[in-house]
C-alpha cells in the first residue's frame, strides 16, 4: 500500500505537526523511540488517535487535529494576499508509572511532575523546532515539489492538563494527559 502524501493546507500542517512532536526528544524518549520515523508511529491524526488513546495499552501517544484555518489578508491595495494560518489541537496521553499510583503526597507530587516533565518537555521541543529544517533522515513533507521545513508556530497554549482514570475499565490503566493548542502561521 502506498502512503498518501499530504498535499491541501490542512493536511501538510498536521503532518508537519506530526514530524515535530516526532522529533521531540522527550517524546522519542517516552515511547522508546530511535528515530523521528520510529517515534510517529505514536502519532494519530483525529478520531482515530482519540480511540486509541482511550483503548490502547500503548501510551505514550499524541494525537494532531485540526481547530481552526483560515486565509487572513496580509497585504492591502492591489497586492492582496491572503495567507494561511490556523489552530491545530494537540492532545497527548501518558501511562502513570505504577510506582506514582499511590495516594501520599510524595506519589502525587511525583505523579504531577513526572507528567508535566514528559508534556511540558514536548511542548518546549516543538516550541524550539518551530520554522527549523529538519535531521537527515526524518520523513520529508513537500509542497509543490519543495521539501518543507518545520511548522511556524506563532503560539503554543496549553488548554488543559490532568489525569484520566477508566474507573470502570482498571485494565485500562490511569494516565496524565495535556491538550494544547498550536497556533501557527506565515510569520512573512
Amino acid at each position: 500500500m502506498t502512503d498518501v502524501a499530504p498535499t491541501s493546507t490542512l493536511a501538510i500542517t498536521m503532518a508537519l505537526l506530526s514530524r515535530a512532536v516526532a522529533r521531540s526528544a522527550t517524546f522519542q524518549g517516552g515511547v522508546g523511540a530511535s528515530s523521528t520515523v520510529e517515534a510517529e508511529r505514536r502519532v494519530y491524526f483525529s478520531e482515530t488517535g482519540f480511540s486509541d488513546a482511550h483503548q490502547s495499552e500503548e501510551r505514550p501517544l499524541a494525537v494532531v487535529s485540526p481547530v481552526l484555518e483560515t486565509y487572513g489578508l496580509i497585504a492591502g491595495g492591489e497586492s492582496n494576499v491572503l495567507r494561511p494560518s490556523g489552530t491545530l489541537f494537540l492532545y497527548m496521553a501518558k501511562d502513570v508509572p505504577p510506582s506514582m499510583q499511590g495516594d501520599t503526597w510524595r506519589d502525587r507530587r511525583n505523579r504531577d511532575l513526572d507528567s508535566m516533565n514528559f508534556h511540558g518537555g514536548v511542548l518546549d521541543d516543538v516550541a524550539a523546532l518551530s520554522a527549523s529544517e529538519p535531521s537527515e533522515g526524518d520523513p520529508v513533507i513537500e509542497q509543490d515539489g519543495q521539501a518543507l521545513g518545520e511548522l511556524p508556530i506563532t503560539q503554543l497554549t496549553l488548554r488543559e492538563w490532568g489525569f484520566v482514570s477508566e474507573g470502570n475499565r482498571p485494565s485500562l490503566g490511569y494516565w496524565s494527559l495535556c491538550i494544547a493548542d498550536v497556533q501557527w502561521g506565515d510569520s512573512a
